[in-house]
């Protein structure tokens, strides 16, 4: 059986492509040579900084409390881990950040993403219906990616020193609903 043997919805077809950034970070990987060169992107880390001992003594202390930190070397759920998300209610209460009471805390559903930024630009997509985005040129590939994929259209709009260029950005605007939205500059 392949993927093809499947009906997938829209969403599932978009994503069984693989994002530009993957097929980047792919390619690169396949040539890297730890050596000689070095990528500052995310991912590729100098492996000589990074200080093993005291994650193997972290993953030590993880794995011998299973009653704790329950499938510690799987994914987990979609919301992330159930220990983190009650140590961060508990901090916030404990410290009174924001005025959070414990009252309120077990009102809302606290959900750790991937990071940071992707997560609420991430959230900001599921509350939405899909619709146009404007953005700049060069666009944040990775998360207009994704929006793409949840069936938002992104129009990019180059910049110049004071931003996004507004002559580029009447003229965006004003093509838009003419049938086609895709005619980035």
């Amino acid at each position: 059986m392949n993927l093809a043997d499947f009906l997938l919805s829209e969403y599932g077809t978009a994503s069984s492509t693989p994002a530009p950034v993957n097929r980047m970070m792919a390619a690169f990987a396949a040539d890297f040579r730890s050596d000689k060169d070095i990528n500052v992107g995310v991912g590729y880390v100098n492996e000589r900084t990074i200080p093993h001992e005291l994650i193997l003594e972290a993953m030590q202390a993880v794995i011998a409390h299973p009653e704790k930190y329950k499938v510690a070397l799987n994914y987990g759920g979609s919301q992330g881990s159930p220990n983190l998300i009650d140590s961060i209610k508990k901090f916030h209460v404990d410290n009174g950040i924001g005025g959070l009471t414990q009252e309120l805390v077990d009102r809302n559903e606290v959900i750790i993403g991937p990071n940071g930024a992707t997560s609420l630009l991430e959230g900001i997509a599921h509350v939405f219906p899909p619709g146009i985005v404007i953005t700049s040129d060069p666009m944040y590939y990775i998360y207009c990616n994704f929006l793409e994929r949840q069936g938002f259209e992104v129009v990019t709009v180059p910049e110049d020193d004071n931003g996004i260029r507004t002559d580029l950005l009447r003229e965006k605007l004003g093509g838009l609903g003419l049938g086609s939205r895709k005619n980035d500059v």
